[in-house]
């Protein structure tokens, strides 16, 4: 069945492309002072949160119709996209800019990120979409050839960088960017290739994108300060030494993320491809959804035990950073939940009530910062995991109410429990 075997080649490809920044880590905790490394998780929470900004979650909406428009109404979409990403590009810089004259050093960070976070943001956006494309036309093996050459040079700059030069947690940065630069280029090329870019942009299709996606941008951005909010909070409190220890625990234990997003990215187009059925059985779908959560169950597991061993054979160098291994279980199992999450979360994008995913994100986002400055203080630094655990728990209940409300499913039918996996390989 396709689905298996492009499902386990997305996850072989996505491990792949993590098992860089895994060994990258042996490579850092050895060179960096955990200083340093707390330096590194403080670009990253305004470099990601930017990109989420400068994304405007055109890709929800892309993936919403791909299956029901014509290929020229998906170039003018992308097309028109790329155009409004690099006007907010432009606005961010000079929001930036504007910022650091007003309220000074706020994002504790030289001027010149000013200009290389936005625009790196934008044209990491390119490769982004064109992998979404691949994605749907089910081009598995353009897809990896694509992430896995990424991911090697990514690599090979990275080392060369970090042992070649007088940088420090900055060779992680420019590695990432050179190599976004490379594939902006590669992607671009291939884009004209299959008739994805066209001159002919549609205003009103952009509109209506933006109009529907305009709710996941704050969604999108309080889920994300969700994650990473503790990292100022941490830093604030208790010191960027105690924030490297945590955010090198806090990557390992989000290995589980990485898996849930290289199975979805089988998983969702083929969702999208049943809803759009007339004569969906809705009992098969449950279970197929039920099983896809239960893969997702197992894989938590064993990834937790494969971390267990990465430790066990020292993959962290550095003595002031093993620690780290306690904030593992909890992380991962929070990012259970975010995974289960998702799934209500793409129920409801098939609705016209999307509206309600921003107020959830929102909601998680300030659980998780309130339990961190009321309870860190007090009880030290593995309040920033329990918070994590209990905001992405009432997300993921939240959403499935109002999934289950909006999108009703027979989830609670007895008829649920008897699976006929026969049946629902006819599905496909």
């Amino acid at each position: 069945m396709s689905f298996l075997k492009n499902s386990s080649l997305y996850v072989l490809i996505s491990m792949l492309k993590k098992a860089m920044p895994l060994i990258m880590i042996r490579f850092l905790t050895e060179k960096l002072p955990i200083s340093d490394m707390g330096s590194l998780e403080l670009f990253n929470v305004l470099n990601n949160s930017v990109g989420i900004l400068i994304s405007l979650s055109l890709t929800v909406y892309l993936m919403r119709i791909f299956y029901e428009e014509k290929k020229h109404r998906i170039a003018q979409l992308v097309s028109g996209g790329f155009i409004l990403q690099f006007l907010v590009a432009i606005a961010v810089f000079i929001l930036l800019i504007g910022s650091r004259f007003v309220f000074g050093n706020i994002t504790k960070l030289s001027p010149f990120y000013d200009i290389l976070i936005p625009f790196g943001a934008f044209i990491s956006m390119i490769p982004t979409t064109s992998l979404y494309l691949l994605r749907n036309e089910e081009k598995v093996k353009t897809f990896g050839l694509f992430v896995i050459a990424s991911t090697i040079i990514e690599f090979i700059l990275s080392y060369y960088l970090l042992y070649k030069t007088d940088l420090s947690w900055e060779s992680r940065v420019y590695s990432v960017v050179v190599t976004n630069c490379i594939f902006f280029i590669g992607h671009i090329i291939y884009l004209k290739r299959l008739k994805y870019l066209t001159l002919d942009i549609d205003t009103a299709l952009l509109k209506t994108a933006v109009k529907h996606c305009l709710p996941f941008i704050p969604g999108g951005l309080a889920l994300f300060f969700l994650d990473m909010s503790d990292r100022y909070v941490i830093e604030y409190f208790l010191g960027k030494g105690v924030l490297g220890v945590y955010g090198t625990g806090y990557r390992f234990g989000s290995i589980i993320l990485v898996i849930a997003n290289a199975l979805s990215m089988a998983f969702i187009p083929m969702m999208y491809k049943l809803m759009a059925k007339k004569d969906l059985n809705k009992i098969l779908f449950v279970q197929f959804l039920f099983l896809y959560q239960l893969v997702i169950l197992g894989l938590t597991v064993i990834s937790y035990f494969g971390v267990e061993f990465l430790y066990y054979i020292d993959i962290v160098q550095n003595e002031d950073y093993k620690s780290s291994i306690v904030f593992v279980p909890i992380i991962s199992l929070a990012y259970l939940f975010s995974a289960f999450q998702q799934i209500s979360a793409e129920l409801l994008n098939k609705t016209n009530y999307v509206k309600v995913l921003p107020v959830i994100s929102v909601v998680g986002c300030v659980i998780n910062i309130v339990l961190n400055i009321w309870l860190l203080p007090i009880y030290g630094i593995m309040v920033a995991c329990y918070s994590t655990l209990a905001s992405f728990f009432i997300m993921w209940i939240l959403t499935f109410y109002y999934s289950y409300k909006h999108y009703p499913l027979p989830w609670f039918n007895k008829a649920v429990l008897q699976f006929k996996f026969s049946e629902i390989k006819k599905m496909f």
